[in-house]
């Protein structure tokens, strides 16, 4: 008699927030902000690693232009893979892209970590308040 077992492995993802720190809607230059997506993996992989790709969705704007809100006010920033804020970071479609990695064959507890770039363009007309948007990350492998 022959027994097998398959142990999946065991992932998470975690992420920090980009943080624009305060916008001055006189100022001529834009406003940029950091967060991290981190993805790690336990022990035990095999063979090349795992390989996976990260999707932003468009938030409650679209690929071309996010946007943050406060109440029914609107300030347009996005999301991006590189510092020179030229790749959008979406699902693949209306010109954004996805991010895609691999996870080697750790011996101890191993990980990504990717920086989200992120620009709030100058001199948007708002009006003061706190301005969110909440992006869903999908991670596919």
């Amino acid at each position: 008699m022959a027994a097998a077992l398959h142990a999946a492995p065991s992932c998470t993802i975690s992420s920090t927030a980009v943080n624009f720190g305060n916008y001055n809607p006189l100022n001529v230059a834009s406003v940029t902000g950091t967060g991290t997506l981190s993805f790690q993996c336990q022990p035990g992989i095999t063979g090349g690693g795992i390989s996976y790709t990260i999707s932003l969705s468009s938030g409650s704007g679209t690929y071309v232009q996010r946007t943050l809100t406060s109440g029914g006010n609107v300030l347009n920033y996005n999301l991006y893979t590189d510092s020179t804020l030229t790749t959008v970071w979406g699902d693949g479609s209306s010109g954004s892209t996805t991010v895609s990695t691999t996870v080697s064959r750790p011996r101890a507890r191993a990980g990504v970590t990717n920086t989200v770039y992120g620009n709030i363009p100058a001199q948007q007309d708002v009006i003061p308040g706190s301005y969110t948007d909440t992006i869903t990350v999908t991670v596919t492998f």
